[in-house]
């Protein structure tokens, strides 16, 4: 008869932080008294439904990198084969917020007063954190400036012509799988030149 066969599921390294390279494996070995080395794949699905097929090795293992894991268990579904009995493993992960990093920067600097000015903040994921932030990034600064914007592939950008001189600081509100973070930048806004003209009205006149 076929064998009936024990699947353990790892994870690596767990935990985790969102967009981390997570290594998971399926080790399918043989219990007694049967022996050998299964073949075959194992099915993976992970917190949220993604799926991976990958075949066993040589060895009876199966392996995958994944970017993409949730907190929440992942299944290892091995197939079986013509020897070997059909069996499933679980392994619970968790994988905590990654760390961000955010950067305020103004263009022009410096400025004049009334000048339009282009403020953007960049959000990145710190190592070993990986994917893009979402979520909303709020402006404060100088000449009250205080307005809330969306990212869009990790950027939220706003443009103001009431600047004034002083810092401006982008706080990123986190979201989920990412952490807050704040980033400042000094802004130098100059007086603007001006032009004075004179008039006479009526010219000519008379005494």
């Amino acid at each position: 008869n076929s064998a009936p066969t024990t699947n353990t599921l790892t994870a690596s390294p767990d935990p985790s932080v969102t967009g981390e390279d997570v290594q998971v494996c399926s080790t399918v070995t043989v219990d007694p008294p049967g022996g050998g080395t299964p073949t075959g794949t194992v099915m993976f699905t992970e917190p949220g439904g993604a799926t991976q097929t990958v075949t066993l090795d040589a060895v009876g293992v199966a392996c995958y990198t994944s970017t993409t894991l949730t907190t929440g268990t992942i299944t290892g579904a091995y197939s079986g084969d013509a020897g070997y009995v059909s069996s499933p493993g679980t392994t619970a992960v968790t994988v905590n917020s990654a760390d961000t990093t955010t950067a305020v920067s103004a263009t022009p600097d410096p400025s004049v007063t009334g000048q339009s000015v282009e403020v953007c903040a960049t959000v990145a994921a710190n190592v070993p954190g990986g994917g893009t932030p979402t979520g909303t990034v709020t402006f404060t600064g100088p000449g009250g400036m205080n307005q809330t914007v969306a990212l869009a592939a990790g950027e939220a950008c706003v443009t103001t012509a009431s600047l004034a001189t002083g810092t401006i600081t982008g706080v990123y509100n986190g979201s989920t799988g990412y952490a807050g973070s704040t980033g400042t930048v000094a802004v130098t806004v100059n007086p603007a030149d001006t032009t004075t003209t004179v008039t006479a009205t009526p010219d000519p006149s008379v005494t």
